[in-house]
């Protein structure tokens, strides 16, 4: 059995998302081989369309940091919590946008079964006059 529960805090920081997902795997019998993230989807409304500058490739943003849409751990390295940052699209100064993203988790065991876990996220990024992040 895997269970992700929510993570407590999520941030909004220099266009990137972060949080610590804890991961708990109850497998009596089984061994770990591998832990993977895939991010497999992403949304972001922001207030207003004026909130969206000229340049947005879609390649940029909606992504872990590593530029890749998975990411991945082996046995001998897995923590938790997992660590993870998602780069947003940098909206133009004082926007609010609110964003939603999916990751699947899916363990490995060494006798090649799996066990897979889908986690949804939402998070609001506050503009200037509630004193969010504005960079």
């Amino acid at each position: 059995m895997l269970n992700a529960p929510k993570p407590e805090n999520i941030s909004i920081a220099n266009n990137i998302i972060n949080f610590n997902q804890p991961i708990t795997i109850t497998a009596p019998g089984k061994t770990v081989k591998t832990i993977k993230a895939d991010l497999v989807y992403f949304e972001m409304t922001p207030e207003n369309d004026m909130c969206i500058p000229c340049n947005k490739d879609a390649a940029t943003y909606g992504h872990f940091t590593n530029g890749t849409n998975s990411l991945q751990w082996a046995a001998s390295t897995p923590q938790s919590p997992l660590n993870l940052s998602i780069a947003t699209l940098q909206l133009t100064p004082c926007c609010s946008a609110n964003f939603k993203w999916c990751i699947r988790y899916k363990i490995e065991f060494t006798d090649c079964t799996t066990c897979n876990k889908l986690v949804c996220y939402e998070k609001k990024k506050e503009g200037c006059e509630k004193g969010g992040d504005h960079k």
